[in-house]
């Protein structure tokens, strides 16, 4: 069960489970969702995705990535823009997947890439004022209402709990802005390319439950007095 408040769709959302509300709320403008439509229509080959605080809105049809979506509850919605009557958090782009889940760093090539580096460039060049681009995952990026990131809403969610100290773990590049932010920083065994080597402290992978060996790690710290 959750009993602790938890951070969404890259720091855009804070939802607490004591009364099952949304205490941090960070959408899209109507101007930013006017500018994803046109950004959309430069790059038609991408997958758009719009996560609603109602619904999640597909536009460009992927069966592995619905199958995908489905693994984790999530339904896809394909209504289109005309009836959207939601708040929306944030809206991602993805090129066609390969096969149930993400491709890694590794396996992605600087081709396979480059839609996704002029897209960070356009908004950064055309809509800063209205978008924050951030790479998720290869093939694919994310684009957030400016000013939020998971960082800020870390470090905000820290002091909502009264903790001086910020302990986090992640285990990819969306994951830098709160990795760097936090006190002291994990990363799992198995965690994508482009977060090792940077100093983050390594935890056991996610199969092998990374958040227990953490908290194992810290305890066993405290009683030895470090």
């Amino acid at each position: 069960r959750v009993n602790a408040p938890v951070i969404l769709a890259n720091g855009a959302a804070v939802w607490e489970p004591e009364g099952d509300r949304v205490t941090v709320l960070h959408s899209l403008s109507g101007e930013a969702l006017a500018a994803i439509r046109e950004i959309r229509r430069q790059f038609p080959g991408l997958r758009l995705e719009l996560q609603g605080l109602r619904a999640h809105r597909c536009f460009g049809r992927d069966a592995l990535r619905d199958a995908y979506l489905e693994r984790y509850g999530i339904e896809a919605c394909y209504d289109g823009w005309e009836d959207l009557n939601d708040t929306i958090l944030t809206a991602s782009f993805y090129a066609p997947f390969r096969s149930v889940g993400h491709s890694r760093t590794e396996e992605t090539s600087e081709a396979e890439e480059r839609p996704f580096a002029e897209m960070a460039r356009l908004v950064e060049t055309q809509y800063a004022p209205l978008l924050e681009p951030v790479r998720s995952m290869p093939r694919m990026i994310e684009l957030l209402p400016r000013g939020c990131g998971k960082g800020r809403t870390a470090r905000w969610l820290a002091g909502r709990l009264g903790r001086k100290v910020l302990y986090c773990a992640g285990d990819a590049p969306n994951d830098l802005p709160m990795l760097t932010e936090a006190d002291e920083a994990f990363i799992p065994s198995t965690a994508d390319p482009g977060v090792t080597g940077l100093g983050f402290t390594e935890a056991a992978s996610c199969d092998a439950g990374t958040v227990a060996s953490i908290v194992a790690l810290l305890k066993q710290r405290r009683e030895g007095g470090g």
